[in-house]
């Protein structure tokens, strides 16, 4: 078992955008080497002692976080395909990796809900915007108007499945976790990790650096200590926060 454990997670890459606001389901084709040179890549010196057999990779039921976390994978482990050239330059070229060592699972707590947020907001003033309005309103259940999901619930369910990745790697079961989901999904679990160690939690989601860009990853690191237990830091846009796994 690793006394070094690592999670990531973040948004998935650049997608064809809609006009109401939104992604489509897909990922552009330049995006899929890109997350596999600027995401994965820097990860290989921090998991050369790990193997794909204690890796997780946690998706939602749209296949650009599938996608996501596959091109991570493909650049963290400098996977080769069964043909053609590598990196990967498209989705269809993610087929030629094996990833069947991995635990791959599909996780609808990280997903966007149907009525996520106001999506003209959104569109209009940007992520900022939406977490913001969240965290000054956490239990309001519509916005300018629209319906929206409570933050409380939000934060919940995110945590949930959070506290669920953390758990396998600090149980000894997995050394490597990626949790792949989209834009408002990743800030939420953000702060929430951030604030476990804080007086002061945070009010604005600008403390941390604004919202998550596409293929924009946070990433935690779990060290085990000579009595078992784990001290974490948490490193977003540039900067390390303490995290406090025994609070959240």
């Amino acid at each position: 078992m690793a006394t070094r454990k690592i999670l990531l997670i973040g948004r998935h890459g650049k997608a064809p955008q809609r006009p109401e606001g939104g992604s489509f389901d897909e990922l552009v084709p330049e995006a899929v080497g890109e997350i596999c040179r600027d995401v994965g890549v820097p990860l290989q010196e921090a998991v050369q002692d790990i193997k794909q057999e204690d890796t997780f990779l946690t998706h939602t039921d749209a296949v650009r976080t599938l996608y996501t976390g596959q091109a991570v994978l493909v650049g963290a482990f400098d996977m080769q395909p069964s043909e053609g050239t590598n990196p990967p330059q498209s989705h269809e070229d993610l087929a030629l990796y094996d990833f069947s060592r991995i635990d791959t699972t599909e996780d609808l707590r990280f997903k966007i809900e149907d009525i996520h947020c106001n999506l003209e907001v959104y569109k209009r003033d940007g992520g900022n915007a939406i977490i913001n309005y969240w965290l000054a309103n956490p239990t309001a259940t519509e916005h300018d108007g629209v319906e929206i999901v409570p933050y409380e619930s939000l934060r919940g369910r995110v945590m949930e499945g959070t506290r669920a990745g953390i758990n396998s790697l600090a149980s000894g079961d997995k050394d490597l976790g990626i949790i792949a989901s989209h834009a408002s999904i990743a800030e939420p679990v953000v702060m929430s990790l951030i604030n476990s160690a804080r007086k002061v939690p945070i009010e604005r989601v600008e403390d941390i650096g604004g919202s998550f860009g596409m293929a924009e990853f946070a990433q935690l690191e779990l060290v085990r200590t000579p009595s078992g237990m784990y001290t974490a830091r948490l490193k977003v846009k540039d900067e390390e926060y303490d995290v406090d796994l025994y609070k959240l």
